[in-house]
């Protein structure tokens, strides 16, 4: 897409050219994968088991290939964040 836009610094102003309709294609298809992968569910059951095998917050999140505030999110959704955690939201609600 980058390439596509290089190639006419005044692509967007040509409604009807190629490069436009190729460009604002491409863009729709990066916009609907974000969507989807923000709307990516993990199984409880596959995160239970990755800390269980030892791994770190941050290794699980580059296992589930995800960042770490949708995890966490995650997990505060499912019960399943630590004692520290729990702790550390309980004292900033305070704040």
């Amino acid at each position: 897409m980058y390439a596509l836009m290089a190639t006419d610094d005044k692509w967007y102003t040509k409604e009807q050219s190629e490069t436009y309709k190729r460009i604002t294609e491409l863009g729709q298809k990066l916009i609907q994968h974000s969507k989807d992968n923000s709307k990516r569910v993990f199984e409880k059951e596959r995160f239970l088991a990755l800390q269980r095998q030892g791994l770190t917050m941050q290794e699980i999140e580059i296992e589930l290939d995800v960042g770490r505030s949708k995890l966490y999110d995650w997990r505060k959704e499912h019960g399943l964040l630590s004692e520290a955690e729990k702790k550390n939201q309980e004292e900033l609600s305070y704040e």
